[in-house]
């Protein structure tokens, strides 16, 4: 049986999206989580708590399925889910250094 939803999540510097679309694309449910602004670090470097980036995720899912749910759908339906964002791995850096960084700019 084919899944009924696609589950995309998106993170980035400001929050993380979540986004349940049906199989034609249509948009079912979404959520965002917030993130606190990057720090400053050193002259013109940006950093994030890479821990916190887990967390606006997972918050974001959760409120998407919440809603998915609440409008009728069925959260087990989703098959898939398609990420865009930095890669990181938070138990090896307890920050990360994010795009906006002056070290970055040419």
């Amino acid at each position: 049986m084919a899944s009924a939803y696609v589950l995309g999540i998106d993170l980035g510097t400001s929050g993380a999206r979540a986004l349940v679309v049906d199989r034609d694309g249509a948009i079912q449910a979404q959520a965002f989580a917030p993130l606190p602004a990057p720090s400053v670090v050193g002259a013109g470097g940006r950093e994030q708590d890479a821990a916190l980036w887990w967390e606006a995720a997972s918050s974001a899912v959760r409120e998407a399925l919440r809603r998915l749910s609440a409008a009728g759908g069925d959260p087990r339906g989703v098959g898939g889910a398609c990420v865009d964002a930095t890669t990181f791995t938070p138990e090896a850096f307890p920050a990360e250094i994010v795009w906006l960084l002056s070290q970055a700019q040419t």
